[in-house]
């Protein structure tokens, strides 16, 4: 059985290859060693998931399309890849789900952390109700276990907004992470456009003028785009898939 360094080595080795389903496979390891992770170990955790994620939420939008059209939409070849798409989409965000209910969120043991981690559950209980609306918005049934993912995650970013707003400076990356992805989820998942702009606003607000991390300078940039684009007036149900706007 392989020690944590050599799971830790090999997740840093298959990011520098940009194999993330085998770096995610690295930090499950990790995780499933029932020890708390360290800062470095959570964000390669983070990286591993959300960029393999990110391949399934690129292919479901791609073949959902190719669906769409008149061409392809009575082809049960490409209505099969469009479920089996869907079902490894759906897996990959409940393995994640899994670990943050049974090892990380119950095992943080500092108030960034904590936040850390149900922010992570938010994120990917949003990316299982971007899934559901697109999969409904093209017809199909929903898979097992996509009902109600937005109100998972609106617990869930409700809960981290709670903690970090009592405990985590504005000027926190962390906290303006949580305070990105909680207002893209009011914006693309309830349509909510106010609400998304009055967080990100004030999130803006409460760290102006003050000092910030080359991290926290990245995410407030991110926030500053995503009020200019809805200002323009973006659709917030153009693809349901959250790729309309910026997150992290």
């Amino acid at each position: 059985m392989a020690d944590r360094e050599e799971y830790v080595f090999m997740a840093r080795i298959a990011e520098s290859c940009d194999r993330y389903e085998d770096m995610s496979k690295y930090t499950k390891h990790i995780v499933e060693m029932g020890t708390e992770l360290t800062a470095d170990e959570r964000n390669l955790l983070s990286v591993s998931y959300k960029s393999s994620v990110a391949t399934h939420r690129e292919a479901f939008r791609h073949v959902k399309k190719k669906l769409m059209t008149p061409q392809f939409s009575e082809s049960a070849r490409i209505k099969e890849y469009y479920i089996k798409i869907a079902e490894q989409f759906s897996a990959k965000c409940q393995d994640l789900l899994s670990l943050l209910g049974n090892y990380l969120i119950a095992g943080a043991s500092d108030n960034e952390s904590k936040v850390f981690y149900l922010k992570m559950k938010g994120d990917y209980c949003r990316y299982l109700a971007e899934l559901a609306a697109g999969m409904a918005s093209g017809g199909g049934a929903l898979l097992p276990g996509l009902d109600g993912s937005g109100e998972r995650a609106q617990e869930a970013y409700s809960e981290a907004w709670e903690c970090a707003s009592s405990t985590l400076d504005p000027t926190h990356a962390v906290r303006l992470g949580l305070a990105l992805n909680y207002s893209v989820f009011f914006y693309e998942v309830s349509g909510l456009q106010e609400e998304a702009t009055r967080v990100a606003r004030e999130s803006l607000d409460l760290c102006k003028d003050q000092a910030l991390s080359a991290e926290s300078e990245s995410i407030v940039q991110l926030i500053q785009d995503n009020i200019r684009l809805w200002a323009g007036g973006a659709n917030p149900h153009a693809e349901q898939d959250g790729t309309n706007v910026e997150d992290m």
